[in-house]
């Protein structure tokens, strides 16, 4: 009976002094867990091999070291209790305490250095914290005297969400020089156990494939991943991710995106598109597909956010005189991909080439101001202008005005700085039809002053307002925040320029007098968006102005 009565009262002061720990705010430490990690499909290349993984979980306490074992042999990888200390196999230590549940880590292995040519590999990735060491799942990859070569090159697309259906896309980059003979995807709740699908078995290389999943869980997150296959070996692309959406999707929208109609100015082409609407949460992504039929299908990624409302813009290089192309603006949030309208930029030549005038004035003192004149556009819309001059025997240099100018507008340029000498100046036009030069004049420079060979002047138009010509930047121009920018323009008027105004989101930035200036606007500390420039020149009577936007990265 003492005893019972002992033993009842040690219990008592052990729950007595359970709950003094407990409104004292002593917390009971939780017993961590190993890790979990993740091992990525390696990436092969012609001289190296990366493999890449992830910390799914730190098992509730900090990773203290992680990396990759790799060997030729799979029972060597095997059994996970015997992997550490065998000789067999290689250990590449990543690093310590310096990575967080989440994050992804990678290491690269050179051919000949650290593999063999032409040899099957095996690997594990590996995480350890206090309660243990774990590894991901077994992974191979195979490598050659030229890498991957012979293999596919295959890409995991986007994905459209409706509810609990959901498209899933991939594409063939590289049929590896051999017939594809099987593609779809692998899809799951758990990358590690996904279920296959065989879309085909036949595909050209750099086609897109498609897959729709239909009824899926709701408000639940599903790993994807693409995948081709030829007599050569089969290859995977990246693994992505979706979420359905919460009940049946009755109440998520995907954003709302236009195409804007492009500038074609003939050596490159501006696309353009708009985020009219972000839908129910932010855009993750955005940017443009273009092609060469109806159905665009190369796609260029422009940036991964972009508030509501924001123009965006991509400059697209080395267009194919005479060819056709078609674009159309994308822009995807969490509930999926929205597309604008497909627009088409015809690039056939049609017309003829402009006619121009150009004279020279003023020339004294090292300077001089060009005056040219597009007489006749040829029957279609001048995309771009200037003045093209040298001096005896040297390089030719460009002044360039980018932007629409009508027939019989005269447009100038005060040219400084000049060294003594000869110059040939001529003025130039660019339209559908081509590039026209006009008749080269002559002028010589003194530092008294020079003499001046023109052809017969042209009288402008009267009672016109000032025209504006921008020979820099080019309009819808993408920059990096941080870079300067100089804003160069002049202005012609029938009359006299008295004043120029220049003003950036409305605000005026500088105000001169005269007919030209530079200005040097530095982006470094201001906001990432598009920026409308707004230049004005005004003759005493009338305004006239220029208006075009600058997209800050």
């Amino acid at each position: 009976m003492r005893r019972l009565c002992r033993a009842g009262i040690a219990t008592l002061v052990c729950c007595a002094f359970l709950l003094w720990t407990l409104s004292a705010g002593v917390g009971v430490a939780l017993a961590a867990k190993k890790p979990v990690v993740y091992a990525y499909s390696a990436d092969v290349r012609d001289d190296y091999v990366i493999l890449g993984a992830e910390i799914d979980d730190d098992g509730g306490d900090e990773i203290i070291e992680y990396g990759f074992y790799y060997s030729e042999d799979e029972d060597d990888l095997d059994d996970v209790d015997k992997i550490k200390g065998n000789r067999y196999v290689e250990k590449v230590r990543v690093g310590y305490d310096d990575i967080v549940e989440g994050e992804y880590f990678s290491v690269r292995l050179y051919i000949d250095d650290d593999l063999d040519e032409d040899t099957t590999y095996y690997f594990r990735a590996y995480a350890e914290n206090s309660a243990g060491i774990a590894f991901s799942s077994m992974r191979e990859f195979e490598t050659g005297s030229g890498g991957r070569k012979g293999k596919p090159e295959v890409i995991t697309e986007d994905y459209d969400v409706d509810g609990v259906n959901v498209t899933i896309y991939g594409s063939i980059e590289d049929d590896g020089g051999y017939d594809i003979t099987e593609y779809g995807f692998y899809y799951g709740e758990d990358k590690n156990d996904m279920e296959k699908i065989r879309v085909g078995r036949s595909i050209d290389e750099g086609d897109e494939f498609e897959y729709e999943l239909e009824d899926l869980e709701e408000d639940t997150r599903y790993y994807y991943q693409a995948y081709a296959k030829n007599s050569r070996g089969t290859s995977y692309g990246d693994i992505e991710y979706f979420y359905t959406d919460e009940d049946g999707g009755r109440y998520r929208d995907k954003p709302e995106v236009t195409t804007r109609t492009p500038i074609d100015l003939r050596d490159y082409i501006i696309f353009y598109g708009i985020v009219d609407d972000e839908g129910d949460s932010d855009i993750i992504e955005y940017g443009f597909y273009w092609g060469t039929n109806s159905n665009p299908s190369n796609k260029v990624k422009v940036g991964s956010y972009i508030a509501e409302g924001r123009v965006f813009s991509y400059e697209f290089d080395n267009p194919i005189p005479g060819q056709t192309y078609y674009v159309k603006a994308y822009a995807r949030n969490s509930s999926g991909t929205s597309y604008g309208d497909t627009v088409r930029i015809g690039q056939a030549q049609t017309g003829s080439k402009a006619s121009l005038n150009v004279q020279v004035s003023n020339v004294v003192g090292g300077s001089a101001t060009l005056i040219g004149t597009v007489l006749s556009n040829g029957g279609s819309t001048i995309t771009e202008y200037g003045f093209a001059y040298a001096p005896s025997g040297g390089t030719e240099k460009q002044i360039r005005f980018f932007g629409s100018i009508s027939p019989n507008m005269p447009f100038q340029y005060y040219l400084g700085g000049l060294p003594p000498g000869t110059y040939t100046v001529k003025a130039y036009a660019v339209n559908r039809a081509g590039t026209a030069y006009s008749l080269p004049v002559t002028m010589t420079v003194s530092t008294s002053g020079g003499s001046v060979v023109t052809p017969p002047p042209v009288t402008p138009p009267s009672g016109q307002a000032p025209v504006v010509l921008v020979s820099t930047p080019a309009p819808g121009m993408v920059i990096t925040r941080g870079q300067t920018v100089e804003i160069a323009s002049s202005s012609t008027d029938d009359v006299k320029v008295e004043a120029m105004g220049l003003y950036i989101n409305g605000v005026q930035r500088l105000r001169c007098t005269g007919s030209s200036f530079q200005y040097w606007w530095n982006t470094a500390g201001i906001a990432p968006g598009t920026y409308t420039i707004r230049i004005t020149s005004w003759d005493g009577l009338l305004v006239g102005d220029r208006v075009f936007t600058i997209t800050v990265n």
